[in-house]
């Protein structure tokens, strides 16, 4: 794997909006219901995001096959969103993505996120990765766990 992991391009956003829609209509296999988290269909958000500096893009080589929404806050950074393409799952990327995330925020000392309870798979993923739970949030729809990791 030739991974790299960068700013999005604006010319990337309508490429990372699909890959966002595709990933998270994945989840509908692990109770989601079909849908996703605020904007995960949405180029102008995804272009909002890209305009803050927020959006980042995966690349192996040329291709991109995943992207990330990251906000710094002080000395953690807010992983808000990942995702990997559906054609590339299960090869490794979505490991590759944090490890690069990581890499790329030096300066960060913890690393927070949060995702539903009932998706078995992204759980058992940031635990895979190293996160902790550290405590839930409940919002209208469910419950969701709240990660951390610490340098």
């Amino acid at each position: 794997m030739n991974m790299s992991f960068r700013k999005a391009e604006e010319n990337e956003v309508g490429v990372l909006t699909e890959m966002s829609r595709n990933a998270f209509l994945s989840d509908a296999e692990f109770g989601s219901g079909g849908g996703g988290p605020d904007g995960y269909d949405d180029y102008d958000f995804h272009l909002d995001h890209q305009k803050k500096g927020s959006l980042y893009s995966l690349l192996n080589g040329e291709n991109i096959v995943g992207g990330a929404i990251l906000e710094e806050d002080g000395d953690s950074l807010n992983v808000y969103r990942i995702f990997v393409s559906t054609k590339e799952f299960r090869k490794g990327y979505g490991l590759r993505l944090m490890q690069l995330i990581e890499e790329y925020f030096p300066e960060a000392k913890i690393f927070k996120l949060d995702t539903p309870e009932w998706n078995v798979r992204t759980n058992s993923f940031y635990q895979k990765c190293g996160y902790k739970a550290v405590g839930r949030e409940h919002i209208p729809e469910f419950d969701l766990i709240l990660y951390e990791k610490k340098r």
